[in-house]
């Protein structure tokens, strides 16, 4: 049972990992692919 407390604590990637990938590919840091870079960074 809950006591009264609402932990806002995130346990997961907030926001969408698009938009860091499309970062680093507009600035030549990755040529992976949106899915391969997110295993290569364990998203």
């Amino acid at each position: 049972m809950a006591n009264g407390q609402i932990d806002r604590q995130a346990h997961e990637p907030v926001g969408d990992p698009r938009t860091k990938w499309l970062a680093e590919v507009a600035g030549g840091k990755t040529i992976l692919g949106l899915k391969d870079w997110m295993e290569a960074r364990g998203s």
